[in-house]
């Protein structure tokens, strides 16, 4: 059975932090989720996709409980880039599946090898997701969405590295085995999972 992919508009990260600030704040609401979205895209169903993307990443987001109780260590953490890549990589894998999936097969490749072509990605994920045009959607939502949050490098067109991340707070590590916890709730969070190829950009 072929998994959904269901990302198809690639959300800034920037407009997610902010977001997660506003939500922090108590300004965030739907509408204050489509002006952003109408800063970034022309056309009203485009919009309203995205300001459905933003709180679904944010507000519905299930790493949001979270968020809240460690507000200030979460905002420090942001302040760093190794952090930030582990946190908002971990906040879009806890929403789309499909993110998680990316970052899993990234990471398996990444262990044995230093480039990872878009090729191998597409088609190792069609395995899974099947060879259609949505796949392709998904990941020109989601990559630069990762290039963006700082956990993958894209040096030139079709090749993507994974860069060193100086990883200055163990909040961002718990955030990252948070996501891994959502896409796995069947695992014992007890037992040590830290071989699993989504662990691999911790390394």
């Amino acid at each position: 059975m072929e998994k959904h992919v269901l990302i198809s508009q690639r959300i800034p990260v920037s407009v997610m932090e902010q977001a997660i600030r506003a939500i922090l704040d108590g300004s965030y609401s739907y509408e204050w989720a489509l002006e952003m979205a109408r800063a970034e895209y022309q056309g009203e169903n485009r919009q309203k996709k995205a300001a459905t993307f933003i709180g679904r990443l944010t507000e519905r987001n299930p790493l949001m409980p979270f968020i809240k109780e460690h507000k200030e260590e979460t905002m420090q953490a942001l302040a760093h880039s190794g952090d930030r890549a582990l946190v908002m990589s971990a906040i879009i894998c806890a929403s789309f599946p499909f993110g998680y999936d990316v970052l899993w097969m990234f990471g398996k490749y990444f262990h044995v090898q230093e480039i990872v072509p878009y090729r191998l990605l597409s088609e190792k994920l069609a395995e899974s997701y099947g060879t259609n045009r949505q796949l392709y959607v998904g990941l020109s939502a989601i990559l630069p969405m990762f290039k963006e949050a700082g956990i993958i490098d894209r040096p030139k067109d079709g090749i993507y590295t994974k860069p060193q991340l100086n990883i200055q707070s163990d909040i961002s590590t718990e955030f990252y085995k948070l996501a891994f916890f959502i896409n796995n709730p069947l695992k014992n969070p007890n037992d040590d999972w830290m071989d699993s190829p989504f662990f691999e950009f911790l390394y």
